[in-house]
C-alpha cells in the first residue's frame, strides 16, 4: 500500500476581493496535535473573521474532518478537505485564516477562495509517496557485507551499515508484502548474519 505524507510544510496568500486568505498546509500526528495547531491559530489570529481547517489521519484507514469555522456550510472545510484528498496526503492538515476585507464573496466565491488558497499551501508544501517496510537488525562479517547490500537491493530492498565493530551492525528494510523472512534466517543458519531482530514496521519514502 502506498500514501502520501506531507514532509514539508507549505504556506501561500490569496486575496479576494479585499478579503485575505492565509492557507498552511503542515504534517499531523494525531487529533491531539490538529486541535493544538488550530487553538494556536484562533490566539494568533483572534482579529481574523475565520479560522478554517480539514485534515485527515491515518495511514490504514484515513479519519476525514473539515471545519467551515462559521462561514456557511459547506463553503471553506469541504474545499479544503477536498483539496488534501485530491493531493492523496494523510496525517496531513490544512488550514485557512480569513481576514474579512468588507465585500461579501458568495457562496461561489468562498468556495474558490479557500480551496485556491489551500492548493496553493499544498502546492508549496514538499509531498512523498511512502510505504510500509519491514525491517530487520542483524551483525554481518566485514567480507560478507558487500554481497549482502547486493542482494538487499536486488529484493527491492535497502541496507544500512549503522555499527562497525568485530561484524558491521546493519538495518535491512523490504517492502511489507515481501515475504523475506525464511531468506534471513536461512542467512542466519549458515553463519552470513547474527543476533538478528525484527523491528517495528516503517513507513519510508519510495524511490
Amino acid at each position: 500500500m502506498m500514501i502520501r505524507l506531507l514532509t514539508a510544510a507549505g504556506a501561500a496568500e490569496l486575496v479576494a476581493r479585499g478579503s485575505r486568505f492565509i492557507a498552511a498546509a503542515r504534517a499531523v500526528i494525531d487529533r491531539d496535535e490538529v486541535d493544538g495547531l488550530v487553538a494556536g491559530l484562533r490566539r494568533e489570529h483572534h482579529r481574523a473573521s475565520h479560522v478554517c481547517f480539514a485534515y485527515r489521519l491515518g495511514r490504514e484507514r484515513s479519519e476525514e474532518f473539515g471545519s467551515d469555522a462559521g462561514e456557511p456550510s459547506g463553503t471553506a472545510g469541504k474545499p479544503l478537505l477536498d483539496a488534501l484528498r485530491s493531493c492523496e496526503v494523510v496525517d496531513a492538515l490544512v488550514t485557512v485564516v480569513r481576514y474579512f476585507g468588507g465585500t461579501k464573496l458568495g457562496i461561489r466565491g468562498l468556495i474558490d477562495a479557500y480551496g485556491g488558497a489551500a492548493r496553493a499551501a499544498l502546492e508549496a508544501a514538499r509531498i512523498a509517496p511512502v510505504a510500509p517496510f519491514r525491517r530487520w537488525r542483524a551483525v554481518v562479517d566485514y567480507a560478507a557485507l558487500a554481497a549482502l547490500r547486493s542482494r538487499v537491493n536486488e529484493l527491492g530492498g535497502r541496507c544500512e551499515a549503522l555499527e562497525y565493530g568485530a561484524g558491521v551492525r546493519v538495518e535491512m528494510a523490504f517492502p511489507a508484502a515481501a515475504d523475506l523472512e525464511g531468506w534471513l534466517v536461512d542467512l542466519v543458519g549458515r553463519g552470513t548474519l547474527e543476533g538478528l531482530e525484527e523491528l517495528t514496521v516503517a513507513w519510508l519514502p519510495l524511490g
